[in-house]
């Protein structure tokens, strides 16, 4: 597939005895269509206009010709309007009303000339529009008691001029069944018993029908909700469940035996409405019922923490790096905990590594020691920060699209652990995944071939790590596109009677040429300065633009893309 974009090449054809060199400019191209013969008078149809804002009209125009001759025009005519500010008229005779008022509109072919008397008239309601297109409304309940609930239908009338006009307060209304659907006030309804009805709204001699689907809603559980905190228990007790049932009537419930729980591990469990503790530390239980969930957060005490397990247990940094810790303790009682969100951290020299909860990050080179602190019990770790190390590569742009046959420019940045950056375009291998669409020919320099997608992709071996990094961005590629028009042969100038024949090829940025003489409009200029109707120029049945000189003289051919 090819992108043909405008672009318009003129040429100049000189008619005479002896052939001269053609001129060949660039410009936006004028089509003019030429008769023989002044029509005797013109004939609009419609002759005349009465129309609101916003509505157009397609005007005709028929010529009468000497010896009764009759002819549709649609070429070479010139429409114009006595006041633009009312109403408009484009070149196809297409008039566009725009405010209220009268004027008249004229219409020139050749030496011939009429008007058209206009009225317009205000923009009028052409349609109603009811929003939304059909009204679902879900009835609640209260106690078990079905409620009524209160909508709204938003309605206007669509203008001629496209635009719309409320007119709730002048629509009326008929319900096909009252007694489960009331009018409350303007377009506003009072839904009452569950169905399907129909609404018709009327407004002049104007109707629209709408659609309303009234439904209960079932009583369901609307939320759960705890009705403590802080929920502590010792280990081997029982905790009455404390958790309630809010239903979308507002009625509660306690009684949850048609719930299911689910304990964060086997250290608790619920039995018989209450939770059980099994063993020490933090835990919770999932309550689930009816489509809601809430979770109890659970602790069980008199547990005493024995050993403290951070990972990694050495930690030996780079400069700038940063670092997540876990740890977890082990209890008295043999159980684990993660406390990674719960301990307590330091460093005894924030001058080489500072911490922040699990966070660690080194600051210098040198050696400190992180202490971990969990209920009392404190364990400590040894970290050793060295010199800032590469970390990540960076092609910059983020992303790339091209016609084909264009050309990129990138960068690829080593990121370091310290924050900083290096280019290191010349150093990483960089190339495009698959070739056939784009490749790079030199360092930072992307060329990209034929349509598709494809990756840049640059690779990175560490001399100091060993460490092999890469990364890639994306490249689209857009078809080429036509950069100029040139004429095969060149046009030169015509002896009277000579013809010559010739093809308009299209230049693309991929360097390719193609032959689109049927997809290019061919046009003459003979009316500016120096130039007057001296050849004849017409398309071949071999798909091939023909110029015949005629008469001496010079015109301007003009080739287009369409």
């Amino acid at each position: 597939m090819r992108w043909i974009l405008p672009f318009a090449a003129l040429v100049s054809l000189s008619c005479n005895k002896v052939q001269t060199p053609l001129q060949v400019e660039t410009l936006q191209a004028i089509a003019l269509n030429v008769d023989d013969v002044d029509p005797k008078s013109l004939v609009p149809t419609p002759s005349k206009l009465d129309f609101a804002v916003g509505e157009s009209i397609d005007i005709s125009l028929t010529g009468l010709f000497p010896y009764n001759r009759i002819s549709v025009l649609n070429k070479g005519i010139t429409w114009a309007s006595a006041d633009t500010s009312l109403v408009t008229i484009d070149s196809e005779g297409i008039a566009r009303a725009r405010t209220p008022g009268s004027t008249v509109l004229s219409v020139r072919y050749r030496d011939a000339y009429e008007t058209i008397p206009v009225t317009i008239r205000e923009a009028a309601p052409m349609q109603i529009i009811l929003l939304p297109k059909t009204s679902v409304v879900a009835i609640p309940s209260q106690l078990g008691v079905l409620q009524t609930k209160e909508f709204s239908i938003d309605t206007f009338a669509l203008l001629t001029n496209g635009n719309l006009s409320s007119i709730a307060a002048d629509v009326s209304w008929e319900i096909s069944d009252p007694s489960g659907l009331e009018l409350i006030s303007e377009s506003k309804f009072l839904a009452k018993r569950p169905g399907e009805y129909e609404l018709l709204a009327r407004y002049g001699n104007l109707r629209a029908k709408h659609r309303v689907v009234l439904t209960a809603i079932p009583l369901a559980v609307a939320r759960l909700e705890l009705t403590g905190s802080n929920f502590v228990i010792r280990y081997g007790d029982r905790l009455a469940l404390p958790v309630r049932a809010v239903m979308n009537d507002g009625q509660i419930v306690t009684n949850l035996s048609q719930a299911n729980f689910l304990s964060s591990n086997n250290g608790i469990s619920v039995s018989g409405g209450e939770i059980v503790a099994g063993n020490l530390g933090k835990h919770w239980v999932k309550v689930s019922l009816g489509g809601q969930e809430i979770t109890v957060p659970i602790t069980v005490r008199d547990a005493d923490v024995t050993a403290i397990v951070i990972t990694p247990g050495a930690i030996p940094l780079s400069l700038g790096q940063r670092l997540s810790l876990t740890a977890v303790a082990t209890f008295s009682n043999g159980e684990t905990l993660n406390i990674t969100t719960a301990m307590t951290t330091s460093v005894t020299n924030t001058s080489i590594a500072t911490v922040n909860g699990p966070e660690l990050t080194a600051v210098a080179n040198g050696s400190s020691s992180l202490n971990v602190s969990y209920k009392g019990y404190t364990q400590s770790a040894l970290i050793n920060v060295g010199n800032a190390t590469l970390r990540a590569l960076d092609i910059r742009p983020a992303s790339f699209t091209l016609s084909a046959g264009e050309t990129a420019t990138y960068q690829v940045f080593g990121l370091y652990t310290n924050g900083t950056e290096t280019n290191i375009t010349n150093l990483v291998t960089t190339r495009g995944l698959l070739t056939s669409k784009a490749d790079v020919l030199s360092a930072g320099i992307l060329t990209a071939k034929v349509e598709g997608t494809t990756k840049l992709s640059s690779t990175y071996l560490d001399p100091i790590t060993g460490q092999n990094l890469t990364t890639n961005v994306p490249i689209t590629i857009l078809p080429a596109y036509l950069q100029s028009l040139v004429f095969e042969p060149p046009v030169s100038s015509k002896a009277l009677g000579r013809a010559e024949e010739f093809r308009v090829k299209g230049r693309y940025s991929d360097t390719t040429e193609v032959d689109i003489t049927n997809l290019v409009n061919i046009t003459v200029d003979v009316t500016s300065a120096g130039l007057s109707y001296c050849a004849s120029v017409a398309r071949t049945n071999s798909n091939k633009i023909r110029v015949t000189g005629l008469t001496l003289g010079s015109q301007k051919i003009i080739c287009q893309s369409l």
